[in-house]
């Protein structure tokens, strides 16, 4: 059979992702994916079961790069994490889903992974994401020139965000509203009135953006920081 043969790619993928799974169940059980690959006639459930593959052999290879032996987690974190995870359809959503159940994990790891972490990221799409990753980059940039106590003053203007995301303004304000909707981006105290008519709003300095606490330890977790 050819190293390129996709039925043999599919069947080694498996065989990583049940292994790897059952060192982090908990309680201790070895789950057999082998009867999810019988599920291929069903092209929807059988996508789903490919990325909650994807996301098991992922978490895998960043285990193994750190050098970090994992440790086992309760069921209400790891099913609803990979179920979630599954409906995804990009790759670089993935790689949060993954960067998110290392983090559960790696008994390392000083930021705990939270049920609400998995219903928060459920609800973002991928613009909404670049957004966030996007400040924290310039958080972190930032973060470097000041002292630890001036850190929680860290903003950016929402103009200046909406460039550094490259998003189109009116989908840049949609992300926006849901961002601040789920608490994880704050406006400084700045309080929107209804927009008028052909308003635009993150077009300038006004808007001066913030982390909460709550959304700057989500989005750590979730670029695996």
């Amino acid at each position: 059979m050819s190293e390129n043969n996709p039925t043999k790619v599919v069947d080694s993928a498996i065989k990583l992702a049940s292994d790897f799974l059952s060192q982090v169940v908990y309680p201790a059980i070895t789950p057999s994916l082998k009867e999810f690959g019988e599920m291929a006639g069903d092209s929807i459930r059988y996508y789903r079961f490919k990325n909650e593959v994807n996301i098991l052999t992922k978490t895998q290879a960043i285990a193994k790069e750190k050098g970090i032996s994992v440790r086992r987690i309760p069921s209400k974190i790891l099913v609803p994490l990979l179920e979630n995870g599954s409906l995804e359809d990009e790759e670089s959503m993935l790689d949060k889903w993954a960067n998110l159940l290392f983090n559960a994990v790696n008994p390392n790891s000083i930021k705990e992974t939270k049920e609400a972490y998995i219903e928060i990221l459920k609800q973002l799409s991928p613009k909404e994401v670049l957004i966030l990753d996007k400040f924290f980059e310039y958080y972190s940039a930032e973060s470097l020139k000041i002292r630890q106590d001036s850190k929680e003053n860290i903003s950016i203007g929402g103009g200046s965000l909406k460039e550094l995301s490259g998003i189109e303004q009116n989908q840049f304000e949609k992300c926006m509203d849901n961002i601040l909707r789920l608490n994880l981006l704050d406006t400084a105290g700045l309080k929107f009135s209804p927009p008028q008519p052909g308003e635009r709003r993150y077009t300038g300095e006004k808007e001066q953006i913030v982390f909460t606490a709550f959304g700057y330890d989500f989005v750590s977790v979730c670029r695996g920081n």
